[in-house]
């Protein structure tokens, strides 16, 4: 994912990662991600979080830093979603304290 919205090549066509990152009715979702703006990702990030109800998983992914994190649980419920998020959160404020 992070390769094909740098533009470089990767599993799908070129325009389906353009489709997948904007939103299609304005505002800020994009077919299954949230698309906001941060600073540490040097503009437009892109997030999605997501359960089963037995696993979580988190991903950011900043095209722009050419940087993305992706934090899993193999336990569901509100504390693991929270443990997914905090780990998330400091492994870009490691990354965005490293450049």
């Amino acid at each position: 994912m992070l390769r094909g919205l740098r533009g470089e090549k990767a599993l799908l066509e070129p325009g389906t990662y353009e489709k997948l990152r904007t939103p299609p009715f304005g505002g800020d979702y994009a077919l299954g991600w949230l698309t906001v703006e941060r600073e540490w990702g040097g503009g437009i990030v892109l997030n999605h979080n997501g359960s089963n109800t037995m696993n979580i998983a988190t991903v950011w992914i900043a095209p722009a830093r050419d940087f993305a994190v992706l934090v899993v649980c193999n336990q569901g419920g509100p504390v693991a979603f929270k443990a997914c998020d905090e780990a998330a959160s400091k492994l870009i404020q490691w990354r965005a304290a490293a450049r």
